[in-house]
């Protein structure tokens, strides 16, 4: 039975609603309640579903979202119809990460050392495994996304690996513009080959499992580095501090600089103004390799900069992460944490669990349970206990990292939760003789 609009409802509608309307059957009202209120001008504005011929996962969901080159208005209404309440994350049942790691680099061709290369992979899986992390990158099928992609195509448990590309510059969104035109939330056989992505573009990573397609509204701006800002706003909503309220729980996030240029420069100084820890790999050279050099070594900026091919501007952002590396003061002191491979630091895993636990450096109750996490079940490794054995806290009640309720039941956990921790700080401050605290011992 089909219900026929009376003359003057149709009277009201114009033919881009009609369009709007028809492309928007079979899909759900909370969707649909998204993407029709207020516009689609700005915002999400269509979604869609990718299929890989090439990868055994589900199909991975995408959307394109459309913002104004430095209005802030338009970032926070792109963040909030993504990461807020009834928001496409929560339409695409994501949940919420109890660990975010941000991996930035290379966005080309990656050579690596080969014990290099097989370092990132097995320690990325690792620590992703480990945490049950959800994973931001560059999304697209080359350079560090596609490490980054192959790294993790085998977990046993599946995470979030969401990949955020400007619209303009990915290989066939015209298809997938043309597929949801006709029907909203249309499933697309992704099939871009190498060669097929024209005018600079790049194709879609197949092991990735959400795309945050950015469409800068500015007319002809198809630059590499469109995304950043509204990535970085994500990540930040994702990963609320918690330093004023025991209401919310912390999630911690690290940003994991693999080679890279002024992009991922800019992502790292980023992070570090947030008060986010930033890992760097400077056997990767770019990014990674000069971020090193101004926080490690005594370098010259002007030869720094030459070598690299770069920009006299960049100075001025490799200088400030120079002084926000100086400046910090975590249980780690410093901001900037090192991986190199051959053994002369710790597995590339344990850099960055230690790296997440010292941005949990204001709440120390959110940091143990990060700890409690990421140490293997019966044998807990407390980075409180100045590296002794402890006992397993497996009878301590876990915590959520969503908003807790202030039922009775969850504020006596967490009251048992900060009684051990104090305890644990008691002990450990008696064993080293300061009020120190060290590193996680991975």
């Amino acid at each position: 039975m089909s219900i026929i609009p009376s003359k003057r409802r149709r009277a009201r509608v114009t033919p881009d609603q009609e369009a709007i309307d028809g492309s928007l059957l079979g899909i759900s009202p909370s969707l649909r309640t998204l993407l029709c209120e207020p516009s689609r001008e700005e915002g999400v504005s269509t979604v869609g579903s990718l299929i890989f011929p090439v990868s055994n996962h589900l199909a991975a969901h995408w959307a394109r979202v459309k913002v104004s080159k430095g209005s802030d208005a338009s970032l926070e209404l792109a963040k909030e119809q993504l990461t807020g309440k009834g928001g496409l994350f929560d339409i695409w049942k994501m949940g919420r990460p109890s660990v975010v790691i941000n991996v930035s680099g290379a966005a080309a061709t990656l050579e690596l050392p080969k014990a290099l290369d097989s370092d990132i992979r097995e320690g990325l899986a690792q620590a992703v495994a480990k945490t049950q992390a959800w994973v931001t990158t560059g999304g697209t099928d080359s350079g560090v996304m596609h490490l980054v992609g192959r790294a993790l195509r085998n977990l046993p448990e599946q995470v979030p690996l969401i990949g955020f590309a400007p619209w303009r510059m990915v290989g066939g969104h015209d298809q997938l513009a043309d597929d949801t035109a006709r029907r909203m939330g249309a499933t697309t056989t992704y099939e871009v080959g190498r060669d097929e992505s024209a005018h600079n573009q790049a194709r879609l990573e197949p092991n990735h499992t959400h795309f945050i397609l950015v469409d800068d509204t500015e007319a002809g701006s198809v630059s590499w580095g469109s995304e950043i800002a509204l990535q970085n706003s994500v990540q930040e909503a994702l990963c609320p501090f918690n330093t004023q309220t025991d209401e919310l729980i912390a999630v911690p996030r690290v940003c994991v600089v693999i080679g890279g240029n002024a992009g991922s420069l800019n992502t790292a100084a980023a992070s570090l103004r947030e008060g986010r820890p930033v890992v760097v790999l400077p056997e990767s050279g770019g990014a990674a390799a000069a971020i090193y050099a101004v926080c490690f070594e005594e370098v010259e900026m002007g030869a720094l900069l030459a070598e690299l091919g770069w920009k006299s501007e960049l100075a001025g952002t490799l200088r400030e992460i120079q002084q926000m590396h100086a400046k910090y003061r975590g249980t780690l002191d410093q901001a900037v944490s090192v991986y190199k491979s051959g053994g002369s630091t710790p597995s590339l895993k344990g850099v960055i669990l230690d790296a997440l636990l010292d941005g949990m450096r204001h709440n120390s109750t959110d940091a143990l349970r990060l700890a409690v996490q990421a140490t293997p079940p019966g044998l807990r490794v407390h980075p409180l206990a100045s590296g002794r054995l402890v006992h397993p806290l497996a009878s301590i009640p876990s915590v959520s990292p969503h908003r807790r309720s202030s039922s009775r039941a969850q504020w006596k956990d967490r009251l048992i939760l900060r009684s051990e921790l104090e305890e644990m700080q008691l002990e450990a401050a008696k064993a080293v003789g300061s009020r120190s605290v060290p590193p996680l011992q991975a």
